[in-house]
């Protein structure tokens, strides 16, 4: 209605709930979620908001009760002959109503207490270059977590990404791109009884290169693709990957792939395959 379109759901699945097909399911949680996704100016702007609510202790059979608040927004706009622009901004809360005590100086902290505000960034822009089909696209995002318990478990993580696709008058299309993954994680462990705690920090920060290309033949019914992925910091390796995918009719296609990833650290990865694709 009025170019809104709003979705909300009710759920409530108990500790002894059981989904064999879907074990990611969390069990023993009730709550609500509510969106809304806006159209504006003749499509060429979107709004999206949704807020989850959700708590633990349905059957109030646990010691307390673990209550989560959710919630996103972001906005992308598309003007006309000028890059696409996309912002975004989310938030998890998760509060526990009971305490447990400090191992270090006996003190009473909450057994939940954290907040995790994140961030995002994205622009994206076709245009015509030497006669040539050009995208460019840039993203960044942005999630802090801070932890309000005496584990001090805080995390920061930022990612970056980068690429160029050139569309060739041939039926060429190549990918440049690099990505930069940075991340810390606190974590206050303990000592000895007597001893004072301490904060531990672990980083995991790693960036990745990209060079790609597609060739399309025989009226697009095969595409040979191949791609070099180097990787440098925390992980170190190189992914080499050709193949080629066959569309054998409109719901019917092949893919046959090979895989050579080289390790600096273990032994090195070599996978085939072999699929067939079957779309309705």
């Amino acid at each position: 209605y009025f170019n809104n379109y709003i979705s909300g759901a009710f759920f409530h699945r108990g500790a002894s709930y059981k989904s064999f097909g879907n074990d990611f399911l969390q069990t023993d949680i009730q709550g609500f979620f509510v969106s809304d996704r806006v159209r504006m100016f003749e499509n060429r702007a979107f709004l999206s908001l949704s807020y989850e609510s959700k708590h633990d202790n349905t059957a109030d059979t646990k010691e307390g009760t673990t209550d989560y608040r959710n919630m996103n927004a972001s906005l992308t706009v598309n003007p006309r002959d000028f890059p696409s622009l996309s912002f975004g901004y989310g938030f998890n809360n998760r509060v526990a109503d009971y305490n447990i005590f400090d191992p270090d100086s006996s003190q009473i902290s909450k057994f939940a207490d954290e907040n995790t505000n994140r961030f995002f960034f994205g622009t994206s822009y076709d245009f015509l270059m030497s006669g040539l089909r050009q995208n460019a696209s840039f993203s960044l995002s942005i999630a802090n977590k801070k932890d309000q318990t005496f584990y001090k478990a805080d995390q920061s993580n930022l990612y970056v990404q980068l690429s160029w696709m050139t569309e060739f008058k041939i039926p060429l299309i190549t990918t440049v791109g690099y990505s930069l993954s940075s991340n810390q994680n606190d974590l206050q462990t303990f000592k000895a009884s007597g001893a004072d705690s301490v904060v531990s920090v672990t980083e995991f920060n790693y960036s990745a290169l990209q060079f790609a290309a597609q060739y399309r033949m025989f009226e697009d019914k095969v595409r040979i693709v191949a791609s070099l992925n180097p990787i440098f910091g925390s992980i170190n390796r190189i992914n080499f990957l050709g193949g080629a995918t066959y569309s054998v009719s409109e719901h019917h296609n092949v893919d046959f792939f090979l895989n050579f990833i080289q390790n600096s650290a273990q032994a090195d990865d070599f996978i085939a395959s072999l699929i067939y694709r079957f779309n309705f």
